[in-house]
């Protein structure tokens, strides 16, 4: 259909349809995800806006597939027979499935019906709703133990509390009393899982669960006029004001040594800002200066810090083979209703521009701004020195960084810290629109945290591109390595990190400088020990990669365990004198002079892009050398 005669039916069906008015939506609680003049404000750009029309048909449409859905069976047995006296290390993957993927699709459902039911007002939509939340207070009930399950209850718990919210008209009073008691269950559960986390210290502190937890205890609090609860979520131990006083790195990346879960704790805080204001609670999450002027804004630009050229993040840490574009996260459309950062307006403007819709056009119908100012964030390179990461950013003929062909080269010397790899003294480059060396990682089905593929593989030092010793895992460094330089103006831009002593390999001592200029980087790599070790110098390639090298190869077993059985075709060859290798990645051809050394061996072998290994393989070139010192000097060569 066109989306111009999308938007006119649309016009037509809200007029001729009983519309929800501020009178019959009013509520004898807070409103929480939606408030009256929200919802009227959705259903006039719907009448007016084509991508308004399109974004509401989408959202109805998913309502109606979700009419009549067969509901599942919440089973405990595994539970009371065995599993309440289990190792929760050893059944991760059973919780998520009974805590988090049984109840996650038909609560995601149940929010889509309240959401389709308060724009269009059409009642099969909200009783179908009702059903839904009927369904949970008489089955699923709260005894599973375990690290996950607060997390895991908040993240359907939550949506299944808003649907509560817009349909409550059509909810009848028995089943109000009931949902009453089932959610304040559902608090008191997550409330004693939240305290045994700061009393275990599971997770480490100012874990992104801790946001989870209390936004849950927050919107239940606002919801069943439990205030206490909503002040434990703010003051108590790892509380908001806790996380966001400590848990804020360089002015506003999230502590945590991966960069995909920085978003993992804005998920939850900035929608508990948005619920607390559309609540009318007196304090204002969004614009609140913490101790130390801390501010949950900060949380929406400090990923801007580590953003490439084509507005992606740099992949660091767990990230399960998945890379953040920041146009798709639908978070920044509220951030910038609540900031009007032109930088924000730079990523919702791009964002807009691709036309995305799902959670980013949802948002923005509900939340967004009509309007957008829209400024480029500063382009110039980024020294982290509180996380322990460089971003260094070249710039392309024109002298741009954004949307070019520019080259950024990522370096770190983070601590070891939560969601972190065994990836010290790594980095990664990209340019010319692509990325072109990479922290290799597999994708996994399932509960991606606990898989076989993210234990022996993905968190392993041979994934990274740095120097792994006797083919074994660095050991966990608890404070950053040593940052010896750093130059990030203009031009030719270097990097100078180490390891003096030997924190990561025992009795080993390594030091790194990379240097990126306008036709790729160059690197020395210098290992020193007083005993003799197996040097491997890693370089990673993303996915469809060709690898041609200069060295005669024959097939060879990687016979050292866990990592190396998830890899393929591994070839090994001599070398006589300097390494050559070109590299084609997607139509880009990279160049590799590793500098001779008399005993140098060179492997190629294909790294699994998931763990089924169905995907196509990135490709792995390592530079190996049995020796007690050695300097790995290498040059990259980009056209």
């Amino acid at each position: 259909m066109d989306i111009g005669v999308r938007g006119a039916l649309w016009g037509v069906l809200l007029a001729a349809l009983p519309l929800m008015t501020q009178e019959a939506i009013a509520l004898e609680h807070p409103h929480l995800a939606l408030t009256a003049d929200q919802i009227e404000r959705a259903r006039s750009r719907m009448a007016s806006e084509p991508w308004a029309a399109q974004q509401a048909e989408e959202i109805v449409e998913e309502a109606e597939d979700a009419l009549g859905a067969e509901l599942p069976v919440f089973e405990r047995d595994w539970w009371r027979d065995g599993a309440k006296d289990a190792d929760w290390g050893a059944i991760y993957p059973e919780v998520n499935l009974h805590t988090g993927s049984v109840p996650r699709p038909p609560a995601t459902d149940a929010w889509n019906l309240a959401l389709a039911y308060a724009l269009t007002g059409r009642p099969d939509l909200g009783r179908e709703a009702v059903r839904i939340l009927e369904h949970f207070a008489d089955t699923y009930t709260f005894e599973i133990e375990h690290y996950d399950v607060g997390l895991n209850t908040a993240i359907w718990g939550i949506p299944l509390l808003h649907t509560l919210d817009v349909v409550w008209p059509l909810v009848p009073e028995d089943s109000r009393q009931a949902l009453r008691g089932w959610f304040l269950e559902m608090g008191e559960h997550v409330l004693a899982h939240d305290k045994e986390w700061v009393a275990h210290g599971w997770g480490g502190a100012f874990n992104n669960h801790y946001a989870w937890h209390k936004r849950l205890l927050a919107e239940l609090g606002l919801f069943y006029g439990r205030p206490e609860w909503v002040e434990y979520a703010i003051r108590s131990p790892m509380g908001v004001a806790d996380l966001l006083e400590n848990g804020l790195r360089d002015g506003g990346l999230w502590l945590e040594s991966s960069s995909n879960y920085h978003f993992t704790t804005l998920y939850a805080l900035a929608p508990m800002a948005q619920v607390m204001r559309n609540a009318g609670h007196p304090l204002d999450l969004f614009t609140h200066r913490f101790r130390g002027g801390a501010v949950l804004e900060q949380l929406f630009t400090g990923p801007l810090k580590i953003a490439r050229p084509d507005r992606t993040l740099v992949p660091v840490g767990d990230c399960y083979g998945r890379t953040v574009s920041l146009p798709a996260v639908f978070l920044y459309e509220m951030g910038y209703a609540a900031y009007r950062s032109p930088e924000l307006g730079w990523v919702v403007t791009e964002g807009r521009e691709r036309g995305l819709g799902g959670h980013v056009g949802l948002t923005r119908l509900l939340y967004g701004a009509d309007e957008v100012t829209s400024r480029p964030p500063d382009p110039e390179s980024q020294v982290l020195r509180e996380h322990g990461w460089a971003l260094l950013r070249g710039r392309d003929a024109h002298g741009r960084y954004w949307d070019s062909d520019a080259l950024a080269l990522f370096a770190t010397w983070d601590v070891f810290g939560i969601h972190a790899n065994h990836d010290a003294l790594s980095f990664q480059l990209f340019g010319k629109g692509r990325p072109l060396l990479i922290d290799a990682e597999a994708t996994a089905s399932g509960h991606a945290f606990s898989s076989d593929v993210q234990r022996e593989l993905n968190r392993h030092t041979v994934c990274h591109n740095t120097v792994m010793v006797d083919q074994s895992n660095q050991r966990p460094n608890h404070e950053l390595l040593t940052l010896e330089k750093v130059d990030s103006a203009s031009g030719t831009q270097t990097v100078v990190v180490s390891d003096p002593d030997g924190i990561l390999y025992e009795g080993v001592r390594q030091r790194r400088q990379v240097t990126l200029t306008e036709a790729g980087i160059t690197d020395r790599f210098e290992v020193e020990s007083g005993e003799e070790h197996t040097y491997d110098y890693l370089l990673h390639y993303p996915a469809g990669s060709t690898v041609q090298v200069n060295v005669p190869m024959e097939p060879i077993e990687m016979d050292w365990a866990p990592a190396a059985r998830w890899l393929r075709n591994a070839r090994h060859g001599e070398a006589t004198g300097a390494v050559e290798a070109t590299i084609d990645v997607g139509g880009v051809a990279l160049g590799l002079t590793v500098a001779a050394e008399p005993g140098t061996e060179v492997l190629v072998a294909d790294f699994p892009s998931s763990a089924d290994h169905r995907a196509e393989p990135s490709r792995m070139i390592v530079i190996r050398r049995r020796t007690s010192s050695t300097v790995f000097e290498s040059v990259h060569r980009i056209p």
